[in-house]
């Protein structure tokens, strides 16, 4: 008995090594293909930059709570981890690549992990071998862009608010508060991470929802931890929730956000609306609902009779 768990064990850990070290090579190669900053990349580079001649990392709050991060399209979480190499050359483009494939590494690692601990050793090789195949996450983790960090971090906040109420731990609501407010001060769509919670709990505690310690832990820690992003909204805009980027639902072409018409007067419903016919509209949303319907095959990869678990981890996708 004992040679033959070795024996597992030893495939085990050969088949995990084979993964990792094909992800870490197919990654080096994506990563050394982005020859020069394109796209968002610069503008990340550039707010780094700022982000160091304003003072050091530990000014990171004040930075934000006195109104001077003014950036109105990108939050900066991921400015913070990379603006330590920031330098006036390219040297510090090649140095963010090398800090986001470190992302991936940790992302590959932490999924590994976490699947392995909710869903078993198949679905844990499985996700892994996705990520190691996947051109176009091996890509984007090659990017000097928040993407690879805020799929790290909405994992993280959806394995920790779903032990919340499978154990009713509150000390995991705080940590899943804690992962949800790192994503939104990453990137703005991370407060939705939130509102995923507050349907998943209300589906779970229905109308006692409001008397769960669990609840009242994650809502309060939320806002305290993204309470520097809320603060800076509100000195600026008198929004705490205000972002440019709610504009761009307004716009069929993404690259007009970088229009100097685009912050002067932003597009607005009313504007969608004049251009866009019914009929394209409803189009657009068959044609997306059927590509929402091919996230089911996750609730059967991952199990579908623990459907109650599973389906969070389906919403934050």
């Amino acid at each position: 008995m004992f040679k033959k768990l070795s024996l597992l064990n030893i495939c085990f850990y050969t088949i995990l090594a084979v993964l990792f070290v094909s992800f870490f090579y197919n990654q080096a190669y994506f990563t050394g293909r982005n020859n020069f900053p394109t796209g968002d990349q610069p503008d990340y580079l550039k707010m780094a930059l700022n982000f160091k001649e304003y003072g050091k990392p530990a000014q990171f709050l004040q930075y934000l709570y006195s109104g001077e991060f003014k950036e109105v399209r990108k939050h900066p979480l991921f400015v913070l981890l990379i603006s330590p190499f920031a330098q006036k050359s390219l040297d510090f483009f090649v140095k963010a690549k090398f800090v986001n494939m470190g992302v991936g590494v940790l992302l590959f690692i932490v999924s590994f992990l976490i699947l392995k601990r909710l869903f078993g050793n198949f679905s844990a090789f499985l996700f892994t071998f996705i990520l190691t195949v996947n051109e176009s996450f091996l890509n984007q983790t090659a990017l000097v862009v928040p993407d690879t960090l805020m799929q790290l971090l909405v994992l993280l906040t959806a394995y920790f608010y779903i032990e919340s109420t499978r154990k009713k731990s509150t000390l995991a609501a705080v940590l899943g508060s804690l992962f949800a407010s790192l994503a939104y001060l990453n990137k703005p769509n991370g407060l939705l991470l939130v509102l995923v919670f507050a349907l998943y709990s209300v589906s779970i505690y229905k109308f006692k929802v409001f008397k769960s310690k669990v609840v009242w832990a994650a809502a309060v820690s939320f806002l305290l931890f993204s309470s520097p992003i809320f603060v800076r909204n509100v000195r600026l805009f008198g929004n705490p929730f205000y972002n440019n980027n709610v504009s761009l639902l307004w716009v069929e072409n993404r690259q007009e956000r970088r229009s100097p018409d685009f912050l002067k007067t932003p597009p607005t419903m009313r504007d969608y609306l004049v251009k866009t016919s019914i009929s394209s509209e409803l189009s657009l949303y068959a044609v997306n609902s059927v590509k929402m319907l091919s996230n089911l095959s996750m609730l059967v990869l991952f199990g579908a009779w623990r459907l109650r678990y599973s389906l969070p981890l389906l919403l934050f996708t």
